[in-house]
C-alpha cells in the first residue's frame, strides 16, 4: 500500500499535472504526451503541426492544447472551415486549407510534425500512397517527424474486401459509405516501412488495436523522422 501511494504521490501526480482534456485521439496525445516518439515531440513549444485530411479538427485542438501550432489539409472549404469553427471551439486557432495528401497547399519545410491519421489508404493505387508520403516529406523540416496510421489487413473494414494485386482492394462493405471504394493496402509491416523508408529514417511499424466486440479495428502505427540535410529549413 505503501508503494502504491508514493506512486499516486510521485509519479503519477507529476503525469496527472501534464494532463489534457482533449477532444481528440487520445491514443495521439499519449503518444506525443507521453514521450513514445521523443521528448522533443512531448511538447509543441509553438512549432507548426500539420494534420492531413483532419476531418472535424478534434486533434488539431488537441495539438494546440500541447503547445503546437496546428494546420491541417482537407478536400473541401466546407470541411475546412468546420474544422477550424470546432478547433475554435475548444479555445485552439487552426488554419486549414484545401487539398489532397498527394497535393498538400504549404510550403517546403514548414513543420516539425504531421499526421495522417486513416488518411494513406484512401489513395486508389500505391503510386499514390507513396506520392502522399513525398509530399509529407516534403513540407517537414529537417528533423521533423511522421505519424500516420493505415489499414492492418484484419481492420474489420478490410473484412470481404476483393484484392485486386499490387496493393490495391476494393472495400466491400454494404452500407458503409467506403463500399465499393479502392484503396490501398499494406499487407504486411515490412511493407509499410519499406514504403516509409523512402523519405524517412529511423522507421517503426506497430499496431493499434481497439476491441469492441461487434468489430476490431486494428491499424498499422508507423513512424519516422526527416533526415537532417534533407528537405528545407
Amino acid at each position: 500500500m505503501a508503494r502504491h501511494e508514493a506512486y499516486y504521490q510521485g509519479v503519477r501526480s507529476r503525469e496527472d499535472a501534464g494532463r489534457i482534456n482533449a477532444p481528440g485521439n487520445q491514443y495521439l496525445v499519449h503518444l506525443l504526451r507521453g514521450g513514445h516518439l521523443g521528448a522533443d515531440f512531448a511538447e509543441g513549444r509553438g512549432r507548426a503541426a500539420l494534420d492531413v485530411g483532419c476531418g472535424s479538427g478534434w486533434d488539431l485542438a488537441g495539438l494546440g492544447m500541447m503547445g503546437w501550432r496546428p494546420h491541417g489539409v482537407e478536400l473541401t472549404e466546407a470541411i475546412a472551415r468546420r474544422a477550424e469553427a470546432n478547433a475554435r471551439a475548444y479555445g485552439q486557432e487552426a488554419l486549414v486549407r484545401v487539398g489532397t495528401a498527394q497535393r498538400i497547399p504549404y510550403p517546403d519545410g514548414m513543420f516539425a510534425l504531421a499526421l495522417a491519421g486513416g488518411v494513406l489508404h484512401y489513395a486508389a493505387h500505391m503510386d499514390q500512397a507513396r506520392l502522399a508520403l513525398a509530399e509529407m516529406a516534403r513540407v517537414l523540416a529537417p528533423g521533423g517527424r511522421v505519424v500516420l496510421t493505415t489499414n492492418h489487413p484484419e481492420n474489420w473494414i478490410m473484412r470481404g474486401c476483393e484484392r485486386l494485386g499490387d496493393g490495391v482492394v476494393r472495400v466491400n462493405r454494404p452500407g458503409d459509405h467506403r463500399h465499393g471504394q479502392l484503396h490501398v493496402l499494406f499487407e504486411r509491416a515490412e511493407d509499410l516501412a519499406r514504403a516509409l523508408s523512402e523519405h524517412f529514417t529511423g522507421v517503426q511499424v506497430g499496431e493499434n488495436r481497439l476491441e469492441f466486440f461487434d468489430k476490431t479495428v486494428r491499424n498499422w502505427v508507423a513512424t519516422g523522422v526527416v533526415a537532417e540535410g534533407e528537405g528545407e529549413s
